[in-house]
């Protein structure tokens, strides 16, 4: 089979072309993972996809697919904020940048990186199409060309849009510490990205790809070709647009000279110097997965220990490592939730006469906190006290399908690293916030991210929206970030502003820790002051695999 040359059998050409399958942020991870870890281990769990047989493979396929679309859309809304913003920097033609614009540019830096990571995955995880069934090639050649594609074209972007603005040069080759970002690395990617040429073909991949289709057509009523579904024929359509917008760039004049200008830099034993690092987390890579894991590893008797010590009111902090709605969030920590408590809890937690005078005098027919909420609230009310699984809901929280309750083993018990966080307020000022979430459910996600909506929130939105101060009200005054122009509150910025405000005028104590160990794949209980490091942690964390 003609394939783009990746994808060949062959030891030699693999190892020429793994230096450009990692991108800078693989360099970045990997300096960190290698320079910790004596000897490399392999995860127990790990399984490729074509180890994978019948449903279990085509789930896989289908939900890698569905991811790449997702990764497409986001790295679109990328280049269109870049393109213009680059471009208003291009035309004042700094010689210094401000302290907003060298912000914004590293967060602009990584979320490339973020997405980029992923892209490698799928590019490492698919390249060997001759060890998947003939009838699944086409689908594993779609994935790994559609990844190379957008992972190249969006990488000339990033090099076209910036490589002519000296300040930015200048900030992006210096280490990045807020986003573990080594020194070097916007170098090492206009290396990776110009030398592309000597390790893979466009034109010879997407003669592949032409052939491919071919010799596998799409059968009328089939339900088992990756094309039969919108997103693997979204992913042609991002093959047939991304192919002649990389050939064009690559004709183009500025690209040309830009090539030569950064080959004119480096000396061929840079290549080899990078080789080592990038090889072992390409390895890593290839035996990591994003999409099987259903269960996080926090234990069920954790999610006891915890809503043995919750209290109504208290804030949740929750990551899963490897999975998909990690992708594009700044920060370790990537989830907000609010506990409010059982039914039974709650009642009891509020049976205080400042809660209960409170909405008796809001509204007399009420008995107490609960009966209000009943009352005022019915729909919400009915949803909470359904329970789930056999389980009370006890958590409120903002996920894809909107604002919703949830058990504690829905939640925490899908984790693998939780915190529990309290607010020094008074029982009445956090009665009132758990008031405001229950306004709150049913409404929609917030994609936007955006912090001026009410009617569609993100899960830390609902945090803060619920503990937002208000007249006669004392709540939490939460640090927000501007990202990409958008005013919004990443769940890790409750952890930073946790560990800046301790010891100091704290507005949150803390309640308990899990942190999970992945190469073990158990999660351990730890202590306030391994807390207050996470929120430095990367994005993709790898510092418990080998510990």
């Amino acid at each position: 089979m003609n394939r783009f040359r990746i994808f060949k059998n062959n030891s030699g050409n693999i190892r020429r072309a793994l230096p450009y399958l990692v991108t800078l942020s693989g360099i970045l991870i990997a300096s960190v993972f290698m320079s910790g870890c004596k000897k490399f281990t392999i995860p127990k769990n790990h399984s490729s996809p074509a180890d994978l047989r019948g449903p279990a493979l085509r789930e896989k396929i289908v939900s890698d697919a569905s991811l790449l679309v997702i990764i497409d859309r986001k790295m679109n809304n990328l280049h269109n904020f870049t393109e213009g913003y680059f471009k208003s920097i291009r035309d004042e033609k700094p010689s210094i940048l401000t302290h907003t614009q060298r912000k914004e540019i590293k967060q602009i830096w990584a979320q490339y990186l973020d997405l980029s990571i992923v892209l490698q995955k799928f590019i490492l995880e698919y390249k060997h199409v001759d060890s998947f069934k003939k009838r699944d090639q086409l689908d594993a050649y779609l994935i790994s060309y559609a990844a190379y594609l957008l992972f190249y074209s969006s990488g000339l972007d990033i090099i076209e849009n910036t490589a002519n603005i000296a300040p930015i040069k200048i900030l992006l080759d210096e280490p990045i510490p807020e986003y573990g970002i080594p020194r070097g690395q916007y170098t090492n990617i206009k290396w990776q990205i110009v030398h592309i040429e000597e390790f893979y073909e466009l034109a010879e991949g997407y003669s592949s790809y032409k052939e491919m289709l071919k010799k596998y057509p799409i059968a009328p009523a089939s339900t088992e070709n990756l094309r039969s579904n919108k997103d693997g024929q979204y992913l042609v359509k991002l093959i047939e647009e991304r192919y002649p917008l990389c050939k064009q760039k690559l004709e183009s004049e500025g690209i040309s000279n830009l090539v030569k200008n950064i080959l004119d830099t480096f000396k061929d034993k840079t290549l080899d110097v990078l080789f080592p690092v990038q090889k072992n987390f390409a390895l890593f890579m290839g035996l990591t997965r994003f999409t099987h894991r259903k269960d996080g590893f926090i234990s069920e008797r954790q999610c006891k220990k915890l809503i043995q010590k919750a209290k109504p009111g208290d804030i949740l902090l929750e990551r899963k490592e490897w999975y998909l709605s990690n992708l594009g969030i700044p920060g370790f920590w990537t989830h907000a939730a609010l506990y409010i408590g059982s039914p039974g809890e709650l009642k009891s937690w509020s049976n205080t006469s400042e809660i209960v005078d409170l909405y008796r005098n809001k509204d007399p027919e009420c008995a107490n906190f609960s009966d209000y909420l009943e009352r005022h609230y019915p729909e919400a009310y009915s949803a909470y006290i359904a329970g789930e699984g056999g389980e009370y809901n006890r958590i409120i929280e903002g996920l894809k399908e909107g604002i919703v309750f949830h058990s504690v083993s829905k939640t925490v018990g899908t984790s693998d690293h939780a915190a529990c966080l309290r607010p020094r307020l008074n029982k009445i000022d956090i009665a009132q916030a758990i008031e405001i979430a229950f306004q709150f459910w049913g409404r929609e996600y917030d994609w936007m991210f955006n912090m001026l909506s009410d009617y569609e929130l993100t899960c830390a939105e609902l945090i803060y929206k619920s503990y937002e101060p208000a007249p006669r009200k004392n709540g939490l005054s939460l640090d927000l970030s501007k990202i990409m122009g958008i005013l919004t509150l990443p769940a890790n910025n409750i952890a930073a502003q946790f560990d800046r405000e301790y010891n100091t005028n704290s507005q949150l104590e803390f309640v308990l820790y899990y942190s999970s160990n992945l190469r073990k794949g158990k999660a351990y209980s730890k202590d306030l002051e391994a807390f207050r490091k996470t929120h430095k942690l990367l994005l993709w964390n790898l510092y418990n695999v080998q510990k």
